[in-house]
């Protein structure tokens, strides 16, 4: 069916879309798309403060009544109200919970292979998140089409279309890294099940730093840490999309400056992690995981907070 038509269903064929403008910045190696939403512009940079049930917004957006439970089976769905680009909704439990567990990842998982074009980004904390007191994620149409002012429908997300080189693979699980992009990041094919305790395991680690986890169909789960959650060049927080190569600016004037790809290599460079030692140690926590999963399985893997 596809993520845009199964939204457009649901709400009687109204589409949710953003004023978007769009560029495309490129050297020859790399191209990344730039996008402003108009929306995102009244986002400011904020510091995070922590939120109770009682002050969370994403609990008063149930009360209220302007969730979906119709388009994510176990979630709510609701419109993003600073949109990135058309279709971008957040969807979340109804209890208001910090904890991931490994029915969210099936939920999600299996919803982008229903789909075939949504990519369900994550933020907690120290990677963007806004509410991480409040597990959620964006999501996100994994192309850049005409209603986001692209001439054409592109790739919104070039991570996802990155190389990768095999570092583990047991014929249940394969764990990949990504090569030639400029943020260090890797990526877990399986089934969700078994991604979803993946997950949760490698964030029980005590050495473990803020992270940002993309599902994609397929069985695909890319893991991108994090270094630094603003780069000193940057007005506001990199999050998941960011991270995945979808540019977006919340200013007019920001959008507008950003005319060199150095701009944005030196900020994505920042903000993942740099240091060839620091990369080591994370592939070799990793594929750590991934050894012992069969042994984590049903001891640690039912709740990450």
């Amino acid at each position: 069916m596809g993520y845009a038509m199964h939204i457009r269903n649901i709400f009687n064929d109204i589409v949710p879309r953003a004023n978007i403008d769009v560029k495309w910045l490129s050297d020859g190696r790399y191209r990344f798309p730039v996008i402003f939403s108009l929306e995102r512009a009244s986002r400011p940079f904020k510091v995070f403060e922590p939120t109770a049930s009682e002050d969370c917004i994403l609990c008063a957006r149930i009360r209220k009544g302007r969730t979906s439970a119709e388009i994510t089976p176990g979630m709510e769905w609701l419109p993003a109200s600073f949109p990135i680009k058309a279709y971008h909704g957040i969807c979340y439990p109804a209890d208001h919970r910090a904890a991931m567990l490994v029915d969210d990842f099936i939920q999600f998982g299996m919803f982008a292979d229903r789909m075939g074009d949504a990519v369900i980004c994550i933020n907690l904390r120290g990677s963007g998140a806004s509410i991480p007191e409040h597990f959620h994620g964006q999501i996100h149409l994994d192309q850049l089409t005409a209603v986001d002012g692209a001439s054409d429908s592109q790739p919104a997300f070039p991570m996802l279309h990155c190389a990768m080189e095999t570092l583990a693979d047991d014929g249940l699980l394969r764990l990949d890294r990504i090569v030639n992009f400029p943020v260090f990041a890797l990526c877990l094919h399986g089934p969700w099940e078994l991604l979803g305790c993946w997950v949760i395991g490698y964030l029980a680690s005590s050495t473990t730093r803020p992270v940002n986890l993309a599902i994609a169909p397929t069985g695909r789960l890319f893991i991108i840490p994090r270094t630094l959650e603003k780069a000193p060049t940057q007005e506001n927080r990199y999050g998941c999309s960011e991270m995945l190569g979808l540019i977006s600016p919340v200013t007019r004037t920001a959008y507008d400056a950003l005319d060199s790809i150095e701009v944005i290599l030196q900020a994505l460079s920042s903000c993942g992690v740099q240091h060839p030692k620091e990369q080591q140690a994370i592939v070799e926590h990793a594929l750590w995981i991934t050894r012992s999963l069969p042994s984590l399985r049903g001891v640690n893997c039912h709740a990450h907070a």
